[in-house]
């Protein structure tokens, strides 16, 4: 039941290979996008002796950015993703679910 919801075996592989001394990481770096988006609308004008109300259209401004920071692979790095929904997404793996619940119960 552990492996249908985390991959051991890929936990395995990545954890022998980040400790193989034959093994040498060059590079690596982590890349994040950062996007602003302001967008401004002129709703009215006020004057003391005067006041306009108007609809004017909505002006977007996109702006982005890139960052990017050294990558030290750690153990942290092997551990796969968890995917619960692995565990009972056919009707074989909800009766064998089924199956260790009673006999845990009994």
């Amino acid at each position: 039941m552990v492996d249908r919801v985390v991959n051991v075996s890929d936990l395995i592989s990545g954890f022998t290979a980040l400790t193989d001394p034959d093994v040498h990481i060059l590079s690596g770096s982590i890349t994040e996008r950062t996007e602003d988006i302001n967008t401004v609308q002129i709703v009215d004008r006020q004057n003391p002796t005067f006041t306009f109300s108007f609809a004017a259209d909505i002006y977007e401004e996109k702006q982005f950015s890139y960052g990017r920071s050294p990558w030290r692979p750690s153990v942290f790095d092997t551990v796969p993703n968890i995917d619960v929904r692995n565990l009972v997404n056919t009707a074989t793996k909800m009766t064998d679910l089924a199956a260790l619940i009673l006999q845990r119960l009994r």
